[in-house]
């Protein structure tokens, strides 16, 4: 794999990080201003639970990736890749003290 594709991938992968991050907190914040059940709330809490499981997908995706290419990848991939798997491991952390209770 030569240099500019390697860019390329790196680049797309932070674009749909970032992507997803805003997403999320969009969605978050559509949630916390709608208190009663309006067609509004239900489309953010659909979009919060779908935009989960592409957080963990693109996660492992994006680990995947920087495990074989992480000393050709830039500091806006790893930043990204550092916050969203923060995410997801906040996400893995609710749901395990979910399923404990």
């Amino acid at each position: 794999m030569d240099q500019t594709q390697q860019m390329r991938i790196d680049r797309g992968l932070a674009v749909a990080g970032i992507t997803l991050l805003a997403i999320m907190v969009c969605s978050r914040l559509v949630l916390s201003n709608s208190h009663y059940h309006t067609m509004r709330r239900e489309t953010g809490l659909d979009v919060l639970n779908l935009t989960v499981w592409l957080e963990i997908a693109w996660t492992i995706g994006a680990a995947t990736f920087a495990t074989f290419r992480w000393r050709f990848t830039r500091l806006t991939f790893r930043v990204v890749l550092a916050l969203n798997g923060l995410i997801v491991g906040v996400l893995l952390a609710q749901l395990y003290s979910t399923l404990g209770s």
